[in-house]
């Protein structure tokens, strides 16, 4: 059911040590969030996808926690507001009139918070049109997660108490959690979450949103890394006119994205009349090197060194 072979079980960042504090109960938080549904596959929505947020509670993380809701608070988004990513980048309600700089700056404040948090995650990723029915899926998931739980069991043993947090948004999907927590470990217990309570809820939410993106452009032969804030894109040259259209329908009112080619780059621009489209050859273009200057409010010396300035783009330009 994976969209490819997946490697070895992979919890992000290290597996800490088995160890006990005297007197103290180690306390893991699990949050967990799904993207799709149990129904038939449809070909808008081939995907489901399940992602786990492990925090260990004696790991302070209140100080990012109050450092995320000032900066929400700042930008008027009170912290009475869940942050929902897929509509928020789909421009979608609640945040249908938002504008373009406004969504981006709430999108960075939850990525940042939630890859600068010391906490762990796992995520399942299952192609729907894999399964004869919703029974075998259903099936394949509740295998998944009971491995993924005894390849790390020295991990979860480490803890006095494993709390389970869901919103039981999909029956289908806290009955299978439920059961395979209640075999796989001795004891736990389980929260009901309302999403604007727990950041860490709103972050698997965001981790989630961010899988699918990865595996729907992955399957259409794009590579994507993420390097820090950025997320680094290759596909081959036959791809180009496909990340054309998909970054004509997405790209922000003066916003640009661009790429780079055997003799240049491909710029695309979002401007009062629309997409603007330029083949810059040899990185040599006026025009376009005084747009990149208007729109991001700061001088380059040229093209080329504006873009090799960038790890990424650097090892392709000579």
């Amino acid at each position: 059911g994976w969209s490819k072979d997946p490697g070895p079980t992979y919890l992000a960042g290290r597996l800490p040590a088995v160890f006990y504090f005297r007197g103290i109960m180690k306390e893991l938080s699990v949050f967990v969030d799904e993207s799709g549904d149990f129904g038939e596959y449809e070909k808008h929505a081939p995907y489901y996808i399940i992602t786990m947020i492990l925090h260990d509670q004696s790991v302070d993380i209140s100080a990012e926690i109050g450092k995320l809701n000032e900066a929400l608070k700042n930008m008027g988004y009170g912290n009475e507001q869940a942050i929902h990513t897929e509509p928020l980048i789909r421009r979608e309600d609640p945040y249908r009139y938002f504008q373009p700089n406004e969504r981006r700056a709430i999108f960075s404040k939850l990525f940042y918070f939630t890859f600068g948090c010391d906490i762990k995650y796992k995520s399942f990723v299952y192609r729907k049109s894999e399964y004869e029915n919703i029974f075998k899926l259903e099936a394949r998931m509740a295998r998944d997660l009971s491995q993924f739980i005894r390849d790390n069991l020295t991990y979860f043993q480490s803890f006095s108490k494993v709390i389970l947090y869901y919103d039981n948004g999909q029956h289908e999907l806290n009955r299978i959690l439920n059961t395979v927590f209640a075999t796989q470990l001795v004891d736990y217990d389980v929260r009901k979450v309302i999403p604007n309570e727990y950041r860490l809820f709103q972050a698997a939410d965001l981790i989630c949103t961010l899988e699918l993106l990865r595996v729907k452009t992955e399957h259409q032969g794009f590579e994507i890394n993420r390097d820090g804030g950025n997320f680094m894109v290759s596909f081959p040259k036959e791809k180009s006119e496909i990340w054309e259209e998909y970054i004509s329908a997405h790209l922000e009112f003066e916003y640009w994205n661009e790429y780079v080619t055997e003799n240049g780059a491909v710029f695309l621009f979002h401007l009062q009349d629309g997409i603007k489209r330029y083949e810059v050859n040899g990185f040599l273009n006026d025009e376009v090197l005084g747009l990149c200057e208007r729109l991001c409010e700061c001088k380059f010396e040229s093209i080329k060194r504006m873009l090799s300035d960038n790890h990424f783009y650097k090892r392709f330009i000579g």
